[in-house]
């Protein structure tokens, strides 16, 4: 089958600005046990977006990161616990994202109107299991978008901040679409990954496409040793797959049997530069010397593989300007080919 979006698609700078124009989604913005206090918080940026979600004693809100006095972030870290000011003019926000302390206030002409009127942009919040969503424009509720069979699934998936055993962030210069569709397909993992991903023997075409989302249910090869089962025995997740989860347009999970979890986030900064954000988790355990043996290969599992896709993906996008070729695709493509039908759907304002 024949890609549905050539190669100026991933380098050119008009296409990149119509995608920051074009924001009909829900996003992953992180746990609910990233949550667990008042005052915490995590900030991030979506197509340069400000974004934050703030814990308000019991009520978790998620606003746009921008002070309504003179356009400060609000919080300027990724993530912490800090009260609901501004670091600027010390202009301090309730739960509504109005106004309700600020400095000298009698220097100001303000009335209930006018601090009504200076309230921040609010995003529509909504929770999946453990996971926390914010909606920047989507008319579809958050199981319409993901799709009944991943809101299903993700809901049971044992994911928590106090089993996050690893972190890590880089920047990729390539465009964001060319390292979302190299994650959707294990075509190229016999030579890209010949020594690491390749070495689970998955296979199968076993492919779930819903809504927004798409799902690889994988079958492996790898005969595990009986003690690493007992390892996990106690989880309640269970699986014999692997599983692959794109959360449409740029988070993806994937789950090894309930073992572990990873949750990458892929964040375009322009057309040829990207932010990759990984977290690697480990499911239900059993302590001890074996679980720690386990996580350390894990993680050196996990930072390898991700590093080989960043050196694919650079490399591509050194060349593909210079492609007059639309592109193919395989049956083992097919979830590379969905992606692309969202994405046309949802970001080309041609469609």
């Amino acid at each position: 089958m024949q890609a549905l979006i050539g190669p100026k698609y991933y380098y050119s700078s008009d296409i990149f600005l119509k995608e920051k124009r074009n924001r009909e989604l829900w996003i992953y913005v992180g746990l609910l046990s990233d949550f667990e206090y008042e005052n915490d918080y995590k900030a991030f940026e979506y197509f340069d977006i400000p974004i934050v979600v703030q814990k308000f004693k019991k009520e978790l809100k998620a606003f746009q990161n921008i002070c309504s006095h003179r356009f400060s972030k609000i919080q300027k870290t990724g993530c912490g616990n800090r009260a609901f000011f501004c670091p600027y003019h010390g202009w301090a926000y309730n739960s509504k994202g109005v106004p309700v302390g600020i400095p000298k206030k009698p220097l100001f002409d303000l009335n209930k109107e006018c601090l009504s009127k200076l309230k921040l942009k609010e995003y529509e919040l909504n929770i999946c299991g453990n996971l926390v969503f914010v909606n920047l424009g989507s008319k579809l509720t958050l199981p319409e978008y993901l799709g009944k069979e991943v809101f299903d699934l993700i809901q049971n998936f044992e994911i928590t901040q106090n089993n996050k055993i690893d972190i890590n962030e880089y920047e990729i210069k390539a465009n964001w679409k060319l390292i979302v569709e190299n994650t959707l397909e294990a075509y190229h993992v016999q030579l890209v990954h010949e020594n690491t991903f390749n070495n689970l023997k998955l296979k199968g075409n076993n492919f779930k496409l819903d809504s927004t989302s798409s799902v690889w249910y994988a079958d492996s090869e790898l005969i595990e040793k009986k003690r690493i089962q007992k390892l996990f025995e106690n989880r309640q997740f269970k699986t014999d797959n692997y599983i692959h989860i794109l959360l449409f347009p740029n988070t993806l999970i994937s789950t090894y049997k309930g073992h572990s979890y990873n949750i990458s986030q892929i964040f375009p900064l322009s057309e040829k530069n990207t932010l990759f954000k990984s977290e690697v988790y480990i499911g239900p355990a059993e302590e001890g010397l074996l679980l720690d043996t386990y996580k350390t290969s894990l993680i050196d599992f996990n930072r390898q593989v991700f590093i080989e896709d960043k050196e694919i993906c650079e490399d591509i996008q050194k060349v593909i300007q210079y492609s007059d070729q639309m592109g193919i695709l395989s049956d083992e493509e097919k979830r590379v080919e969905y992606f692309q039908q969202n994405y046309l759907k949802i970001f080309d304002e041609s469609n």
